[in-house]
């Protein structure tokens, strides 16, 4: 606006010019229209209810919440969130900081919108996994990295390892390691067997040979780093949950 050009030219504002800039700078921002819900992950959840409610409706959830009462982490960091139904189960089972991302923008603008109506202590972020932000700033040690920064007690990875594995074409070390990064202590992932749907859809367009992902494999590259290492029934059928323990 004219009145920045102004004030970046050197003169001193007031005290009332700057309440005025910054309040034509929050009504700007808050007439921005977005069109949500369009991207084909914004709709992986077609009831976000089941979330919000605190209540487990399969056996995935039911563990989670188990898990998450158990261990009762301050802070937990849920890597690839989609759109955040496990980051929103960690708030309201008493987590005090819950860091969220993914790569999909909709589905984090879509768990931003519920977690300012619903007061949930979540940060939603865009960011990859696999293209942190980096450290930078004077030296580049100014700032931290997104992974020394948004690094909790407790990460979540569900529904991601197979993204990964196949369509980013990383090993199970390097997986476990970039997840590694976001916990201090406990790490609750998952395996998506190359049989179930969302495995056939990313396999589609990947030919590449795949005899190597295993569950065996992902469990042996897990208790390189974690000391403790155990298994549960997922959900769908034939996924399997893994919590690991430094």
């Amino acid at each position: 606006t004219q009145q920045a050009v102004k004030m970046s030219r050197g003169a001193q504002p007031t005290s009332g010019q700057r309440r005025k800039l910054f309040s034509d700078l929050q009504k700007d921002v808050n007439s921005l229209k977005f069109s949500l819900g369009q991207s084909r992950w914004s709709q992986y959840y077609a009831d976000m209810q089941e979330f919000t409610e605190l209540k487990a409706t399969q056996a995935k959830q039911e563990k989670i919440l188990e898990i998450l009462d158990n261990c009762k982490p301050r802070t937990v960091t849920d890597v690839g969130s989609n759109l955040g139904g496990y980051a929103i189960l960690a708030a309201k089972s008493g987590v005090e900081r819950v860091i969220a991302f993914d790569t999909d923008e909709d589905s984090v603008s879509l768990l931003y919108q519920l977690a300012v109506k619903n007061n949930y202590p979540i940060l939603p972020l865009v960011m990859d996994a696999l293209n942190p932000s980096p450290q930078a700033g004077w030296r580049a040690a100014q700032f931290q990295s997104a992974p020394q920064r948004f690094q909790s007690e407790m990460a979540l990875a569900l529904a991601l390892v197979h993204h990964l594995a196949i369509t980013q074409m990383q090993t199970f070390d390097r997986i476990v390691q970039t997840l590694d990064d976001y916990t201090s202590r406990w790490l609750i992932t998952e395996y998506v067997p190359l049989e179930d749907p969302r495995s056939i859809e990313l396999l589609a367009t990947n030919q590449r040979d795949m005899s190597w992902y295993t569950l065996e494999n992902l469990l042996k590259a897990l208790g390189a780093v974690y000391s403790r290492v155990e298994t549960y029934p997922s959900y769908p059928e034939g996924r399997v949950l893994c919590f690991c323990e430094k």
